[in-house]
This record gives structure tokens, C-alpha cells and sequence, in this order.
């Protein structure tokens, strides 16, 4: 048995960069006379130069540990902008909590602790209510219908405008994941009244829907999960992609698995950089950042659909039950998201901006068949 596979419509962006080194050849040196007093009486010094060949190292954190997937993507960004750039940038790169605290690098790079990262749009919701927007939309639009978005819709201008001021330049959103699984869980899920008192871990938006419906939602850190379901703490969970979570153990100790991009159609993760460091490099290195960072986004997406697709006939011949979301439980999970995203826009000009705009996006894509 194999799942279907998702129909993915991508753009390519197309980088190139041309660089250009002209220096003038140097004008014949001046009789030896003495220069005109400036307005002081002192003699007027030209303005120093930049030693030739001279380099800048970045120190940037990632969202997670070095064995995790999710890593690759800095360490090839900081590949990328190395290669481009002839070695001007150097980019090394940290798992979470080497140098700033795990979870906390966005405040890291706001702090001038690290000079860039790769942070999760959903980690910032403390500071900024529409941050969850830019990360996972229960019922919103898919990965591709995102990147799209913040491509030309845009997602990148809106970005841009919510992190201004705070100290740290967002680059681009260089992680976006095929749909999550929707939940695993330990006891089986058929209508809207299994959801009640259903002891689930949840996150973020998708946590709070889950409570208006009746869930008893719980939060605990990603390296508990395993634990906690083994031993009755929850009775199912919400985590990451087939491939992800196998690697996890979960099919250990949850029987079912149910599917439905409905929950996390997709997740955003974007590079930061500290204000002071992106300014101190030149126009022509911020565009390789950018567009490295840029680039990442297509290659983790459609490796990612490969490795879920494995994965999942691997969940399939372990003997895990696999089977869509009930479209009972899809149905009124979608509604009450709608109903918790339009109580949130009411109350926040900025925040229904965001969602307008997306929903209109989304909208759109649907109308041409970009699925």
C-alpha cells in the first residue's frame, strides 16, 4: 500500500549575480606640498580603507540539535553564501543552545549573544500576535501556495513590516514543510465527541482550537513526548512529518496515525539577522544571504516529500493503523479555526491584515489549481 503522493507546484528562482571588480588605475602621486589648512588649522585625513582580502564570520544558531534534519538548512545556507561569496562571509553554524539558550534564539540575535538563526515564526507569538500566521494556519494555505505568497502576495513585505524595529533583520523563510501528521494516538478517533477530554499535545493555534472543541490540550517539550504517551500522560500527540517523527520511535507507542493537512499544512521557519551585523556587510553579500536563504526553501520541501512518502509505508508494514482524519473531526476542526482566527483579527488591525491578505492568496491559488 502507498500513499498518494502530493501534487507540489513550485517556482525556481532564478539567482544570479554578477560581480565586477574594476579598480581604477592609481593616480600619479602629487609633488610633495604641503595640504591647505582645513577651517581647525589641522590637515585633513582620508578616510580609511578596508584592508584588502578582509573577511566577516557570522556565528549562527539553529532551531534545533545538530542530528535533526531541520539542521541541514543552515549548515547548507552558510555552504551557499561561503561559495558565492569566495569566502568574504563566513557563516559557522551552532545547534540550538551552544551559544544562545535552546529556544531562545531569536532573542539571541536580538541581543547581539549570536549574529543570525534559523527560528521558528511561532516562536516569536509573545511578542508578536500575528507571528503564528507566518508559521502553521490551521486550514490555511499549503507549503507551496505559501512560498508563492511570500514570494509575490506579499508575505515577505508583511514579515519585514512585523519585525521591524526589533533589532533583528528577517532575511527570508527558508523552512517550509510538507502537512504534518495531523495526530498520533493511542486510542482510536471517530467523531467529534472522541475529541472530548482527549488528553492531546498541542501547540500553538492548533492547541487553543483544540480546547474550544473540548480537548484537554497539554504542552510538553519534544524530547518528553515518547515518555509521555508510554506512560498515560497524554493520549495523543501532535509532532512533525512522517520522517521526522519515525525517527522519533513514535510507532512504539501509539497505535493509530491519522492524516489531514488540516492542522499544519505547512511550517515556516525564517533566517534572522542582527541588525548591526546585516548592516555591516555590504548590499552585494545581503543579496547572497538572502538569496541562499531563499533557495533552501524549495530543496528542504521537496526533499522532505520523498523522505514522508518512505516513511510512511514504513509506519504501514510496522503495522501502525494509517487512515485519514475522521471528515467529521476535519470538518468541525477547519470551522472553529475560522471562527478563533476571525475572533483574533477582530481584535488586532495588523493581525487581520496578515489573514486577509492570505486568505485572499489562497484564494487565488485554488482558482488556478496551485495546490
Amino acid at each position: 500500500m502507498r500513499l498518494t503522493k502530493f501534487l507540489v507546484v513550485l517556482t525556481v528562482l532564478s539567482l544570479c549575480f554578477t560581480f565586477v571588480a574594476c579598480a581604477p588605475e592609481a593616480a600619479p602621486e602629487a609633488p610633495d606640498e604641503e595640504a591647505p589648512p582645513s577651517d581647525d588649522g589641522e590637515k585633513e585625513e582620508a578616510a580609511p580603507s578596508a584592508p584588502e582580502g578582509e573577511t566577516v564570520t557570522w556565528k549562527l544558531q539553529s532551531l534545533t540539535t545538530a542530528a535533526m534534519r531541520y539542521h541541514e538548512v543552515v549548515v547548507r545556507i552558510a555552504e551557499r553564501v561561503g561559495e558565492m561569496s569566495g569566502g568574504r562571509l563566513t557563516i559557522e553554524t551552532f545547534p540550538t543552545g551552544a551559544i544562545a539558550s535552546a529556544g531562545e534564539e531569536f532573542d539571541g540575535v536580538r541581543n547581539g549573544i549570536i549574529d543570525a538563526c534559523l527560528a521558528g515564526h511561532m516562536n516569536q507569538l509573545d511578542l508578536y500576535p500575528a507571528a503564528g500566521l507566518f508559521y502553521q494556519v490551521v486550514g490555511g494555505m499549503t507549503a507551496a501556495q505559501m512560498q508563492l505568497w511570500f514570494l509575490a502576495g506579499g508575505g515577505d513585505d508583511l514579515a519585514a513590516r512585523m519585525y521591524e524595529g526589533s533589532n533583528c533583520h528577517y532575511v527570508a523563510t527558508s523552512l517550509l514543510h510538507p502537512p504534518e501528521i495531523w495526530c498520533h494516538s493511542t486510542v482510536e478517533l471517530k467523531k467529534v465527541s472522541d475529541m472530548k477530554g482527549l488528553k492531546i499535545r498541542a501547540a500553538g493555534d492548533a492547541g487553543e482550537i483544540l480546547a474550544m472543541m473540548g480537548a484537554s490540550t497539554v504542552m510538553v517539550p519534544g524530547s518528553e513526548v515518547y515518555e509521555s504517551a508510554a506512560r498515560g500522560v497524554i493520549d495523543a500527540f501532535e509532532y512533525g512529518g512522517p520522517a521526522i517523527n519515525w525517527g522519533m520511535g513514535f510507532h512504539e507507542i501509539a497505535d493509530y496515525l491519522y492524516l489531514s493537512p488540516s492542522r499544519a499544512p505547512t511550517g515556516g521557519s525564517a533566517i534572522f539577522v542582527n541588525q548591526d551585523s546585516w548592516d555591516d556587510i555590504s548590499p552585494e553579500l545581503q543579496a547572497m544571504v538572502k538569496y541562499a536563504s531563499m533557495s533552501e526553501t524549495q530543496l528542504w520541501y521537496a526533499e522532505q516529500l520523498v523522505l514522508n512518502d518512505g516513511a510512511l509505508q514504513q509506519y504501514i508494514d510496522y503495522g501502525t493503523i494509517v487512515e485519514p482524519l475522521p471528515t467529521e473531526i476535519e470538518a468541525d476542526f477547519v470551522a472553529t479555526a475560522v471562527e478563533f482566527y476571525d475572533g483574533k483579527a477582530g481584535a488586532d488591525p495588523f493581525f487581520k491584515e496578515v489573514l486577509e491578505s492570505q486568505r485572499a492568496f489562497k484564494a487565488l491559488c485554488e482558482l488556478q489549481d496551485v495546490r
